[in-house]
């Protein structure tokens, strides 16, 4: 298993199961979020932060 932990945030990837777990945890109230990825979702999810960090590393147009 990896773990890496920033701030409120816990990435957990499970490599027999394949899976991406990521936990938000609310400090002071008893209360977290938590979802798993599976091996073809952490694909599409991958895909779509590079294109976002495309969008953003570029100037945008000001469209008149």
């Amino acid at each position: 298993m990896i773990i890496k932990v920033l701030k409120d945030y816990t990435f957990e990837f499970d490599e027999d199961k394949k899976e991406l777990t990521l936990v938000h945890f609310h400090y002071g109230v008893n209360e977290s979020i938590t979802f798993t990825l599976a091996k073809t979702q952490m694909v599409s999810l991958e895909r779509f932060i590079i294109r976002v960090m495309q969008r953003l590393s570029t100037k945008r147009r000001i469209q008149k």
